[in-house]
């Protein structure tokens, strides 16, 4: 660490329930089946910096990266059944240029992970006809769910990736 280096213990950006940065980073690497060895890798630090930021906080040039990746995973968790993140946050996603979320993140654009986050749910921007039941029932209440087949990055996600009704 850096002499003088300022953990933060919660996030800059948005307030995530009271979660420390720390935790938040901690249930983004294993939401995205992130390895701490992958994670220091997209991060541009190394390992043990990783471990420490789980155990003493992230340092606060780091937080709101952080922030983006936890509000990022949020929505993922909300919609896709989570066995399947891992396998959605690394797939090639053609409105990208054939980039993933894994993709983004290693090149240091937590902001663009967001946004295509956000842009993969934009239920009020659809239209088609595959999924349209399953969608609808993952739908938060009060959305007007439709078929994601329109949706800016809509191809990035498969029918077997979305939840179902939740009770």
């Amino acid at each position: 660490m850096p002499p003088g280096a300022v953990f933060v213990t919660g996030t800059s950006r948005a307030d995530h329930g009271g979660r420390r940065a720390a935790d938040a980073l901690t249930r983004t690497s294993e939401t995205w089946d992130l390895s701490r060895a992958e994670a220091a890798r997209l991060f541009r630090v190394s390992r043990e910096e990783i471990g420490q930021w789980r155990r003493r906080g992230v340092l606060r040039e780091h937080a709101g990266a952080v922030s983006d990746l936890s509000e990022a995973t949020d929505l993922l968790v909300l919609y896709l059944k989570r066995n399947r993140i891992p396998a959605v946050v690394r797939r090639s996603i053609p409105a990208l240029d054939g980039a993933s979320l894994v993709d983004l993140l290693g090149w240091g654009d937590t902001g663009a992970v967001l946004a295509a986050c956000r842009d993969m749910f934009r239920f009020d921007q659809v239209g088609g006809n595959w999924h349209t039941e399953l969608l609808h029932e993952a739908a938060p209440h009060g959305h007007k769910a439709m078929p994601a087949v329109s949706v800016p990055l809509g191809n990035a996600i498969c029918p077997q990736d979305v939840q179902g009704r939740r009770s």
